[in-house]
């Protein structure tokens, strides 16, 4: 069982990861809507790209807004689990001057982002916790600590025999499916093999490099308070893979019932 370490002056109390996820869940179960920004890092081929980025959550069924501020423009990407999970409704500001329903992960959508739309709110955090705890158990340090004020509980994974492996896969499932499946970056699926170039792209019948594990340096952390996400950092084998920020949360902000519509999003152009 892993241990967060509590310190309150000399004072050190453990608890278990276990309870802190689930009260991670609990808050996760208890939200109804969320606000929050984001500002990232991530490697692209060989070069850096940052970006900041404004999200509006439903939780359940889950719809997500992201805001997208570029020069002048004011672009949104609409999410719905529920109407069309296999889609956003993409609308610009500007060019192209209409709306558009284009696949999730598609070029124009997701391209090569090592994340997607549908990892807004705390679900896929969660996960990554969980599934690298599954694979790494004695491998996993965790603390309480305080940065720029602010009390966070760290999670930190750190395995210098991350590498890669040759995977057959025989079923028919795509990139990102595989990726979750296997507990690993679906990115550094794509970055790795040249028979895939798209989240999308089914793997079965075709023999690709994986790696072993997410990555080989993690860092996740949790706002000790509120139980809400700080920061991913990722690190493989060629340095940093990518950092994710978060701040700026509003717990269950009041929203027009029609907020998570197209006709709504229009006018806040």
């Amino acid at each position: 069982m892993i241990a967060f370490v509590l310190l309150s002056g000399a004072l050190n109390a453990q608890v278990s990861c276990d309870s802190v996820i689930k009260a991670m869940e609990q808050r996760w179960d208890n939200l109804k809507t969320l606000k929050y920004k984001t500002s990232k890092t991530e490697r692209l081929d060989d070069e850096y790209i940052s970006k900041n980025m404004s999200f509006t959550v439903n939780c359940r069924p889950l719809q997500v807004v992201l805001e997208l501020e570029k020069d002048d423009d004011r672009d949104f990407v609409l999410y719905d689990s529920e109407a069309d999970p296999e889609h956003v409704l993409y609308i610009p500001d500007g060019f192209p001057y209409k709306n558009l329903r284009l696949g999730l992960n598609s070029n124009w959508v997701r391209g090569d982002n090592h994340y997607s739309i549908t990892n807004a709110g705390f679900e896929f955090i969660i996960w990554l916790i969980k599934s690298q705890y599954a694979l790494l158990q004695d491998r996993i340090t965790c603390c309480r600590e305080t940065r720029d004020g602010v009390d966070y509980y760290c999670y930190r994974a750190n395995a210098p025999d991350f590498s890669f492996r040759t995977y057959k896969c025989n079923e028919k499932i795509t990139v990102s499916d595989l990726a979750i499946k296997l507990g690993v970056s679906a990115y550094l699926i794509l970055e790795r093999n040249k028979s895939v170039d798209s989240y999308d792209d089914d793997c079965n019948g075709l023999e690709l490099t994986v790696p072993t594990l997410y990555g080989k340096e993690i860092e996740i952390l949790i706002h000790a308070e509120y139980l809400l996400p700080g920061l991913i950092r990722i690190e493989d084998d060629r340095g940093l893979l990518g950092e994710l920020n978060y701040f700026d949360f509003v717990l269950n902000p009041s929203l027009p019932d029609d907020f998570f519509t197209e006709d709504h999003l229009e006018d806040l152009e």
